[in-house]
């Protein structure tokens, strides 16, 4: 039997690996659909309210949905090396364990949520440098109070219902729509609440 903690503790390691992966793939995806808008505030409005959630609450949460899978087969596969061979099945063990725990799925989700977020606001203080000095400096702190927890509560909650009901093709329907609703409604609160005292563009 694998203690908990130790779940735990492999889930916090594949969310922190994942999350850098995570991010790649939702720009790259995010990318692609938005390329063909046209122009204007209605392409900020579906980027950010439709696209973003979709893409990026699919992209965090293959982080607890195949990662593990992935893993553990490749450490399985491996296992057969002499010497390192039973260290590796072991560790096929634990990391199959934790993407079938829900300790370990949640883990994995706010890990993998908390790293998306942090480095997304990274990038978004370096372009708040067109402010001036100070730009990435307010960019960063208000992100991180408001988009960076959106992003692990959305997560966690698609990892939440994904973990602990029993039919996982309920859980991964539930707890998606949930994640995209969550993020969904953030962002249209941001981008309707900048058009609104900047511009006054949309809504009245």
């Amino acid at each position: 039997m694998i203690l908990t903690p130790v779940i735990a503790v492999i889930g916090v390691l594949l969310g922190l690996l994942y999350a850098p992966i995570s991010v790649v793939i939702a720009f790259m995806v995010e990318t692609v659909l938005t390329s063909g808008l046209n122009a204007g505030p209605h392409r900020l409005v579906i980027a950010a309210v439709v696209v973003a959630p979709i893409v990026e609450e699919l992209s965090k949460g293959l982080g607890f949905l195949v990662v593990p899978r992935v893993l553990a087969g490749s450490l399985r596969l491996a296992s057969g090396f002499p010497v390192i061979g039973p260290t590796l099945e072991a560790a096929a063990n634990v990391v199959r364990e934790c993407g079938r725990r829900p300790v370990g799925i949640v883990t994995v989700a706010a890990t993998t949520a908390l790293g998306f977020g942090s480095i997304e606001n990274v990038f978004y203080a370096l372009v708040g440098l067109k402010f001036g000095l100070l730009g990435p400096i307010i960019v960063g702190f208000l992100r991180t109070f408001t988009s960076l927890p959106i992003h692990v509560i959305a997560t966690s909650s698609f990892g939440l219902l994904y973990g602990f009901l029993r039919r996982r093709w309920l859980g991964f329907t539930l707890g998606y729509s949930t994640a995209i609703s969550i993020h969904a409604a953030f962002n249209f609160a941001t981008v309707y609440a900048r058009y609104k005292v900047a511009h006054g563009l949309i809504g009245t």
